[in-house]
């Protein structure tokens, strides 16, 4: 799931008549309880008439004495923020882990903007995280201080304690239905976005840290150095050497030269197109889809998925499983681990690839109503200067959305337009041998219908932990973002119930492992994979 992210970008792009400073100032004013109050009318409405499943897990009933209590609590002004922390609890009760809210963004000067291109990751971005029994551990250390190890536990920044942060925010946020597993992993991706909340967007921060050993150790973390001018001279001048130097040797010394740069330049190339094929995650620095071997002969393929977007999927699958065909593996390894989702179609195109028979992937998704998918906030999304051209695209969206709209016999509208919602046939390669599926409260949204939909196959074994995302779907597909008019709270809000053809009679679960195994913060400092090494056991490899 790229929630945050995606949002936080959104949030740069808003823009206000008022100078930075008095938007800032602003935003810390206490507001009336006349205009909280109408804030909460508008997150009510919003959410009974466009959400279409809002009472899927928590009746209508409740959440209505929930609002009403809301309001009494609202007796006094209050800044947007601190009315953040009272209605978010709120909105998170519906259990809809797409279903999201965000503190009123902060503002920037344009000086400040043209710093931070100029600099790179921010000290809150330099790690990875991972909540554990109740505290925050290091898992990754992209910082400048490689005496940072993995495994650290991170006790506070600026003094503010990690388990304060807990407290206070772990009521703001909910994963799809009943299920625990995703929200240790939603805290920790949110980290950056709490403590920036409570600090705001500071270029060096001091880090509390708690050692293997059991000391405490503070750290100064500072912004990130990104200097493409610096680097540019040095690299002229690495080649003024090498222009210098091979001046004084044979031709034969320059023709070789010539040939490594020329080798080095396709190898470069190479490299580009396979990011652009299969994806790259650049903070990661590792492709989005990867495949590798087990086993002297290939028995055993590995395809990791990070994510369901970025690169050309549909050519990347057909290299992926030809590589698979011609290496005659017998068993496969799909891992969507941590995997928060994406593009519905993909799961479409990657399933091609599994199926055994016909398919469908999607059963019609609710909506609210007929025309509820028109409305969705497409223009406050983009820069102006694109309007021209989605204007253009506009009517085709909106007939295709309104003509695949209709009533079913239970009284709801159900939207049937999805490449997912027709009858496919398998790939001519698909694989035919055992499959391995791993699975953890990181895999959600799209990660989790595909599971959902793998589930059903005799071939496949689950693996890992119990998905984050429901067995019977989730409220997504298309999510417009939603300014509260007077607090300016971020709320984005799914349209539609995308569900998958086959469904469970637990309801607000994930699924389930039929092997179940978790890698703790010492299996990732040690270099362990517990549900990976119980595969290669069974394939005695």
């Amino acid at each position: 799931m790229k929630l945050f992210p995606a949002v936080l970008a959104f949030s740069g792009l808003f823009s206000s008549c008022v100078s930075v400073e008095k938007y800032n100032e602003k935003r810390a004013r206490p507001i009336s309880v006349k205009k909280l109050q109408k804030d909460i009318d508008f997150v009510q409405k919003n959410l009974y008439t466009r959400h279409p499943d809002y009472d899927y897990y928590t009746p209508k009933s409740v959440l209505d004495a929930r609002f009403d209590s809301l309001r009494k609590a609202i007796n006094r002004p209050m800044n947007a923020n601190e009315f953040f922390m009272h209605i978010s609890p709120v909105i998170a009760s519906v259990h809809q882990g797409h279903m999201a809210t965000l503190p009123a963004p902060l503002k920037v000067s344009r000086e400040r903007k043209k710093y931070l291109k100029t600099m790179g990751a921010s000290p809150l971005q330099q790690f990875d995280y991972q909540w554990e029994a109740g505290r925050l551990y290091i898992t990754k250390n992209k910082s400048a201080d490689s005496t940072i190890r993995k495994g650290w536990e991170l006790l506070a920044i600026n003094e503010l304690k990690v388990q304060d942060i807990y407290t206070k925010y772990a009521r703001t946020f909910s994963s799809d239905g009943y299920n625990q597993t995703a929200l240790p992993g939603f805290f920790a991706r949110r980290i950056p976005t709490f403590y920036n909340e409570e600090l705001g967007p500071l270029d060096s921060m001091s880090y509390t840290f708690k050692t293997d050993k059991g000391d405490m150790i503070v750290k100064e973390i500072r912004r990130a150095e990104k200097n493409p001018a610096a680097k540019s001279a040095a690299s002229d001048a690495v080649k003024h050497e090498i222009v210098k130097s091979d001046a004084a040797q044979p031709d034969t010394a320059a023709l070789a030269q010539k040939e490594q740069e020329k080798l080095k330049e396709q190898k470069a190339k190479e490299e580009e197109n396979n990011k652009a094929l299969y994806g790259y995650d650049k903070a990661k620095k590792e492709y989005i889809r990867s495949l590798k071997f087990y086993g002297k002969d290939s028995t055993l393929a590995y395809l990791k998925i990070g994510q369901f977007g970025e690169g050309r999927y549909k050519k990347a699958y057909a290299k992926l499983f030809d590589s698979i065909k011609n290496a005659g593996s017998e068993a496969l390894v799909l891992d969507l681990r941590d995997n928060p989702g994406g593009r519905a179609m993909e799961i479409t195109e990657l399933y091609k690839y599994f199926a055994d028979s016909t398919f469908k992937i999607y059963a019609p998704s609710k909506v609210s109503s007929k025309a509820s998918l028109l409305n969705a906030g497409f223009y406050s999304r983009m820069p102006k200067a694109i309007w021209p051209f989605f204007s253009i695209y506009y009517p085709f969206y909106a007939v295709h959305r309104f003509v695949n709209t209709k009533k079913h016999a239970d009284g709801n509208f159900y939207y049937a337009g999805m490449s997912g919602n027709k009858w496919k046939a398998p790939h001519e390669n698909a694989f035919k041998g055992k499959v391995y599926l791993l699975v953890n409260g990181g895999s959600f949204s799209a990660a989790c219908i595909m599971a959902s939909r793998l589930a059903v196959l005799p071939n496949v074994t689950i693996i890992g932990e119990e998905t984050g995302g429901d067995f019977n779907g989730t409220v997504a597909g298309i999510m417009p973002i939603l300014h509260l008019p007077h607090s300016n709270i971020i709320w984005r809000i799914g349209l539609m119930h995308v569900r998958p053809v086959n469904r469970t009679d637990v309801k607000g679960r994930g699924i389930f492992p039929d092997q179940a195994f978790s890698q703790s913060v010492q299996d990732i400092v040690d270099g362990k994979d517990p549900a990976l090494d119980w595969i290669l056991g069974q394939e005695k490899l």
